[in-house]
């Protein structure tokens, strides 16, 4: 049976910073600056994983993509980070089950230094009022740049109905998969392409046990060799639809 009522938050509403203990419309929230460059810990519950790829990430911003969705069983809508906090607000503070998902996406592309490049691919579900369909994710970039790594974790927060104000958060990690998992024709040329497919089977709630936060988070690192101007980085996927490129380019 799909979990029809979401009945706290570890998201801020009016911040969009993660909380250490589970919000509820009946709580006072407090307002904090947003912070600013490629740090996770106050806004992803990927800075809770303890994922050491983040932990170690240094580098410059080279590129990036915020993407702010509200999803219905038949639609989805690009909103606004402005109009994406009101939204959650008021889900938040609805005495009604509401049957809206909210899910933010950050594409971030790195310059490490010796050209060498990371992405890290951030996809925050704040609120869902339903089972997550599983969502497949592919990165590109050309055949010619050297891969380094590619790491992944699911993380989740979740609350007991018996203990309501006891916070628990738990990973599992994951590798690339062979293939995607979906049926779409691929918007992008796969000729000449390193393709890396996830799988994202999303946790679900168990009885008695309220899922009030999710996030997936991937970190792909590669090298660009030096006949090489500019580094592309493509990002398709699929539950919620995404098709997005970030870019690079030499100095």
């Amino acid at each position: 049976m799909d979990q029809l009522y979401q009945s706290a938050l570890i998201v801020n509403p009016k911040t969009l910073q993660i909380q250490d203990r589970p919000l509820r419309p009946k709580d006072r929230i407090q307002r904090n600056s947003d912070a600013t460059g490629f740090r996770f810990a106050s806004f992803s519950l990927a800075g809770k994983s303890k994922m050491q790829k983040l932990d170690q990430m240094t580098g410059q911003l080279a590129d990036q993509e915020h993407v702010y969705l509200k999803i219905t069983s038949n639609h989805q809508q690009y909103l606004s980070k402005k109009d994406y906090k009101r939204a959650l607000n008021k889900v938040f503070h609805s005495k009604l089950p509401q049957r809206t998902q909210l899910m933010r996406i950050q594409l971030t592309l790195i310059y490490e230094g010796q050209r060498k490049l990371a992405l890290i691919g951030d996809e925050q579900v704040d609120y869902s009022p339903a089972n997550m369909k599983p969502t497949s994710i592919t990165i590109q970039y050309k055949q010619a740049f050297r891969p380094r790594s590619s790491t992944a974790k699911q993380t989740w927060a979740s609350v007991s109905e018996l203990e309501p104000h006891r916070l628990s958060i738990d990973s599992r990690s994951y590798r690339p998969s062979d293939l995607p998992d979906n049926q779409n024709e691929p918007l992008f040329d796969d000729s000449n392409q390193t393709n890396i497919n996830y799988n994202v089977n999303w946790r679900q709630p168990a009885f008695l046990q309220d899922l009030i936060g999710l996030n997936f988070t991937y970190v792909t690192e590669f090298e660009v060799p030096k006949n090489s101007q500019r580094a592309d980085v493509y990002i398709q996927q699929a539950q919620p639809n995404l098709s997005k490129q970030l870019t690079y380019t030499f100095k």
